[in-house]
């Protein structure tokens, strides 16, 4: 990063800051993401869920959460005004 600011003092001291909150925040993401997958890969809802084109495990543990309990619904229609 210095050698592209010419290592300005005033400008580094502004960015040093911001990059190391954003290491913080990818470090955060990647292990937040890990449990995730963890939770997914642990879940037979998911792991179903997950089989079907584009979803993979943020949406398929989203929408596991979002129904909680299957049986609550009387049919797929019902899920649907549910989510809406």
């Amino acid at each position: 990063m210095r050698e592209l600011t010419g290592a300005d003092a005033e400008v580094m001291a502004m960015v040093e800051p911001l990059l190391a909150i954003l290491g913080v925040m990818l470090r955060e993401f990647a292990r937040l993401t890990k449990q995730v997958v963890d939770i997914v890969r642990n879940e037979e809802v998911c792991r179903r869920l997950k089989s079907a084109p584009s979803v993979g495990p943020i949406t398929a543990l989203a929408f596991r959460a979002t129904i909680d309990r299957p049986e609550r619904f009387g049919s797929s229609q019902v899920v649907g005004a549910h989510l809406v």
